[in-house]
C-alpha cells in the first residue's frame, strides 16, 4: 500500500517493509522521491515495492513503475477522507 498526502509525502507498506519519502507531480502521474525503505528479511515476501519511482493513476489502480519507466506492479486506488 501507499498513502500520499497533500504536502507531498507519502509512506507505504509491502507487508513487510515500510517505506517513505517525498513525491512530486501533478495530474495522473507522480516521481517517488528520497525513498528509504526498512530492510527487515521476510520468507516468502515479494518486495517488489522496493523498486517504485513513478507511480500513475489509471482509474481505480495505481501503475508502480521503477526509474526506466517499466511498470513492476499495481495496487487498488483507495479514496481515504481525513
Amino acid at each position: 500500500m501507499l498513502w500520499f498526502a497533500p504536502e507531498g509525502r507519502f509512506n507505504g507498506n509491502d507487508g513487510c517493509n515500510s517505506l517513505s519519502g517525498t513525491w512530486t507531480g501533478s495530474g495522473k502521474k507522480f516521481e517517488l522521491q528520497e525513498m528509504t525503505m526498512t530492510l527487515i528479511g521476510c520468507l516468502g515476501m515479494d518486495t517488489w515495492l522496493s523498486g517504485a519511482a513513478f507511480v500513475t493513476v489509471d482509474g481505480e489502480t495505481l501503475r508502480v513503475s521503477d526509474k526506466n519507466g517499466v511498470e513492476i506492479g499495481t495496487l487498488p486506488r483507495l479514496n481515504v477522507a481525513h
